[in-house]
């Protein structure tokens, strides 16, 4: 398996559940990173900051999100979610010193 696709959700819901599941669905990522965060900074002192900005750029799109299904809210709409992770298996690259 050098490439591989899992389809996490395709389903269609109320506004207010497809609101619910992709902010858990951000929410867990957060937890994750800073979790990474955590373990790198006290177990091995390792510079945190590009992990420290990817949680950043998830809280904003976080706030997004919510702003632009808030109008939705009371409606009788709907919001079909395609959530799919595509994943690629490579060789780390080494770094010659």
């Amino acid at each position: 398996m050098n490439k591989s696709q899992v389809k996490i959700i395709d389903s269609t819901y109320p506004v207010e559940d497809a609101k619910e599941l992709v902010l858990s669905l951000i929410n867990d990522k957060i937890k994750f990173l800073q979790l990474k965060i955590f373990s790198q900074r006290e177990r091995f002192g390792i510079d945190t900051k590009h992990l420290e900005k990817r949680i950043s750029e998830l809280r904003e799109e976080r706030a997004e999100l919510i702003q632009n299904l808030k109008s939705f809210e009371e409606s009788d709409y709907v919001v079909e979610v395609d959530c799919k992770i595509h994943l690629k298996v490579k060789k780390k690259k080494r770094v010659i010193a």
